[in-house]
């Protein structure tokens, strides 16, 4: 009890040698990590949970906050009381070392009472557990806890409730993502990111060789959906505008052009009058076509076609071929009255040489409507 005491002595003394000890973010800073190996069946036992075995119930459970204080710290060591982790008894044991029921990881935990954060060490691949705090203009708070381990047999999920101060009680609620705010409906997220700074919480899906991140903005009750932010619009705007497209892009499309199970991605400004098609090679979107409000592309299994007149008697068609979702050749023909210059991937064909290749383009191209997503710059986000 002694060394209790002398602990909890010598966390207040730090507090209170900050400037300001009620707003300073607190870090803890302990041993080296542990090897992040699976508790015991005999830990387990003793009263710690798995992180797959917290999915299954805590939409169950409420929970009572005990004390008065209403931070993040107070709030979260009472979700640890209910379901303790090694992870999350390294959280609490930063701030209230008595109060750990069974062992913790060592290692850095970060405590921030500015803006009501806490993140556990990390243990291989990025943090085991945080919790993020949100004041709610009823009076009420939100919480969200951030679970799943590289180890384990589960990827994350986030837990969710609202707390009433008054009552002291955490009461479940579900996740503010919906099915049709999501890219693919029928997978679970493959992570989540709780803010420490800001509001914004995002949702990360895989598809198409990338990653989406939904992105939800706090508006001080809930949090709500305002479209994906893919990390790539800026350098495909950019792609566009080089091609004499110069809207800005607000939204966009999966589509599967050579129909081998991955898309290639189709952006567009708000009001429709520009956009480009392009594929992914390795992490990164590489332009096909570019269209505008007269030139409208049709698709053919493997190829996109955009075409329309160039000024005066000339007409512009330009055809990409695609095959293992990457472009293998890219067609143009610029007709100017009986007049045709062919390119084909950046070299002067011949007539009979281009007009051979349009003739084996030929097939039935058909426009497409397809599902908008909108996409959102995750710095303009408040």
């Amino acid at each position: 009890m002694k060394k209790c005491q002398l602990l909890v002595l010598c966390l207040m003394a730090a507090l209170a040698s900050c400037k300001d000890g009620k707003q300073a973010a607190v870090s803890a800073v302990s041993d080296d990590l542990t090897d992040g190996t699976l508790a015991s069946s005999e830990e387990e036992q003793g009263g710690l949970f798995m992180a797959k075995d917290i999915e299954q119930c805590w939409r169950d459970r409420t929970i009572h906050v005990k004390g008065e204080k209403s931070d993040v710290v107070t709030v979260f060591q009472a979700f640890n009381d209910e379901f303790p982790t090694k992870e999350g008894n390294s959280i609490v044991k930063a701030t209230n070392p008595c109060a750990v029921h069974g062992e913790a990881y060592q290692g850095q935990v970060i405590i921030d009472l500015v803006n009501n954060y806490v993140e556990s060490p990390y243990v291989g691949e990025g943090s085991a557990v945080s919790a993020a705090l949100w004041n709610r203009k009823d009076g009420h708070k939100l919480l969200g806890v951030r679970m799943g381990m590289h180890n384990d047999d589960v990827k994350e999920f986030v837990c969710f409730y609202d707390f009433d101060p008054a009552t002291r009680v955490l009461t479940p609620e579900e996740g503010p993502w919906k099915k049709e705010n999501m890219l693919f409906p029928d997978k679970r997220p493959v992570s989540y990111v709780l803010p420490r700074e800001g509001k914004n919480f995002i949702v990360k899906e895989g598809g198409a060789m990338l990653i989406y991140e939904g992105m939800y903005n706090y508006d001080g009750q809930n949090l709500q959906f305002v479209g994906f932010d893919t990390g790539w619009n800026a350098k495909m705007e950019e792609e566009c505008h080089k091609e004499e497209v110069h809207e800005t892009m607000t939204k966009f499309a999966l589509i599967d052009i050579d129909e081998d199970g991955k898309e290639e991605l189709w952006v567009r400004s708000e009001d429709d009058e520009g956009g480009g098609i392009f594929y992914v090679e390795e992490g990164n979107p590489y332009l096909l076509v570019t269209e505008t409000h007269r030139m409208r592309p049709s698709f053919a299994k493997g190829k996109v076609s955009v075409g329309g007149p160039a000024g005066g008697p000339s007409y512009y068609t330009c055809v990409a071929v695609v095959k293992n979702s990457k472009r293998e050749h890219i067609f143009t023909d610029f007709q100017v009255e009986d007049s045709h210059e062919y390119v084909l991937d950046g070299k002067n064909m011949s007539a009979a040489e281009g007009k051979k290749f349009r003739e084996s383009l030929k097939d039935d191209y058909q426009q497409l409507t397809p599902k908008w997503y909108p996409m959102v710059d995750k710095y303009k986000v408040k």
